[in-house]
Order: structure tokens, then C-alpha cells, then sequence
């Protein structure tokens, strides 16, 4: 297996015309990858040929997307999941995919996925994009109960983010909240892109 993985690595740097270990500015070998490096490659390092694939796969996925054709998107989204993503690809997988679930009007797996990217990368603008839809579809619902919880959601953004690039839709949500303003044509209805 070893042998098999380093033909693969080798043919791959071929491919890419890659000689030697991979250079930083100045002309020095990115860390672990000159010719004495030893055990995982260095942070410049190419992807492995599975990370490539799924990669390929997300875009293909996103391209799907914007041509709005959500079941296909859907489907290449959790097809990349099941790839052994990287931590940063999956948060993007699960973002995608919860807003294909959302556009095909699948909100318990849309607020399922909105869910798992939060609890895996609560730091990452994804997670506050996810906060937000998870709000707008609470609103969707329109119980005082649904609309409480976008409320608290929606205030959490406010306080705890304030630099949320899209922070003045969620204030003029939060306007309409309380201005009891909750006409369907009144909420966002589009999927951020962080």
C-alpha cells in the first residue's frame, strides 16, 4: 500500500510538473516537504488525489446549485460528505447542502444540517450564516413560539457578531419582528453566501 501511495504522490507531482518538495517564496522547500522531510507533509503540501476528488465533487455540486437544479446539488453534496472531507470542505459541504434541503423545501434535514455545521465549526461565518436561516425558517413556521426562537437567533447575531457581513438584514428582520410585520414577501427567502 505504501509503495502504491507513493507511485500515486509522485505521478500526481508529475503530473502537476512538480519537482522535488514544493517551494515557498525565497526558493526554500515549503516546511516538510524537502527531500529529508519525514511523516506528514508540510502545510504547503498538494492535496492527496481523494481530497482533489472531493473537491471536484463540491463544485460540481455548487455549479448544480446555481442552476437551481436542488436535487442534483443535493445529491453531490452528500456524496462529498461521505468522502472524508477536510474539516474546511465540510463545513461548506454541510452549508450547501442544508440550503439544497431548504430549497427543496426538506427543512427537517435543512435545519438538521444548518445544526451540524454549527456544533462542528461554531467560529466559522458559515456557522452565523447557518444561525440565520435556521431563524428565517422558524419564521417560516410562524408560531409565536418559532417566531420567539428566530427572534433570540436572530438577536444572537446581533450581539455576539456584530460585523456579520449581512448584520443590517438581520436588524431589519428583527424591525419587522417586532413590528409585526411577518408577510411572507417581507422575509428573506434567499441563501446567503457567506
Amino acid at each position: 500500500q505504501i509503495e502504491t501511495l507513493t507511485f500515486a504522490v509522485d505521478s500526481l507531482k508529475k503530473s502537476l510538473g512538480m519537482t522535488g518538495g514544493l517551494a515557498v517564496p525565497g526558493g526554500a522547500p515549503a516546511p516538510g516537504m524537502g527531500p529529508n522531510a519525514v511523516g506528514a507533509p508540510g502545510p504547503g503540501a498538494a492535496p492527496a488525489p481523494a481530497a482533489m476528488g472531493v473537491e471536484q465533487i463540491i463544485s460540481g455540486a455548487t455549479s448544480q446549485f446555481n442552476v437551481q437544479n436542488y436535487a442534483a446539488a443535493r445529491d453531490g453534496f452528500l456524496q462529498a460528505l461521505g468522502q472524508n472531507p477536510t474539516p474546511e470542505s465540510k463545513v461548506e459541504i454541510l452549508y450547501w447542502l442544508a440550503a439544497s434541503h431548504e430549497k427543496l423545501k426538506d427543512l427537517d434535514n435543512a435545519t438538521k444540517y444548518y445544526n451540524q455545521l454549527i456544533k462542528e465549526s461554531p467560529t466559522s461565518i458559515k456557522a452565523w450564516a447557518s444561525v440565520e436561516r435556521l431563524a428565517n425558517l422558524s419564521l417560516q413556521k410562524g408560531s409565536k413560539d418559532d417566531i420567539d426562537y428566530a427572534l433570540v437567533m436572530l438577536n444572537l447575531i446581533v450581539t455576539q457578531y456584530p460585523n456579520y457581513p449581512d448584520i443590517e438584514r438581520v436588524k431589519a428582520t428583527i424591525a419587522r419582528i417586532q413590528q409585526g410585520n411577518l408577510a411572507p414577501q417581507n422575509l428573506p427567502n434567499g441563501v446567503p453566501r457567506p
